[in-house]
């Protein structure tokens, strides 16, 4: 049976996860894409969950403050 992981070790890979699509964002942002419209569908998708990635790791931030 498989180990439950505790809170503390669900944060650090939600964490990891989301540096992970930041970098996502970064690397397609600075890239070319020879499919027509490609880049500003996978950009826009990728800016969506970074942005959402963003605000969720300034509460975690700011939780962590407090």
């Amino acid at each position: 049976m498989a180990k439950r992981k505790s809170g503390k070790e669900q944060a650090k890979a939600a964490l990891k996860v989301l540096r992970e699509i930041e970098k996502a964002r970064l690397k397609i942002g600075a890239g070319n894409a020879a499919i027509p419209h490609f880049m500003d569908k996978a950009v826009g998708a990728v800016y969506l969950i970074s942005d959402l990635a963003a605000v969720t790791l300034r509460r975690i931030a700011r939780e962590k403050k407090s």
